[in-house]
């Protein structure tokens, strides 16, 4: 992910964002708001509720891959499970 990038935002409330800047480690990110290593890269998002604000990488993904998830969760509510002893799809 990189500045400029639509990304989907996968936790509440959820939604298209703009990648505004990304800070890779704790040095590039001056305001640091508690993040813990394991929370970098911490990207500044543009979001249509939320307005401007900095989350943790992990919450986001692409919107190749958000319509890849949705593909998958597509194909996987088609499937039809048959229990053999009543023999009738649920």
């Amino acid at each position: 992910m990189k500045i400029g990038d639509l990304v989907y935002q996968t936790r509440a409330p959820g939604g298209l964002c703009l990648i505004l800047k990304v800070f890779e480690t704790p040095m590039q990110n001056p305001t640091g708001k508690g993040w813990v290593l394991n929370d970098y890269p911490i990207l500044r998002i543009l979001h249509p509720t939320e307005m401007i604000i900095e989350d943790p990488s992990y919450y986001y993904m692409t919107i190749e891959d958000r319509k890849y998830v949705e593909e998958q969760s597509r194909l996987v509510g088609d499937i039809k499970i048959r229990r053999p002893e009543d023999g009738e799809d649920r």
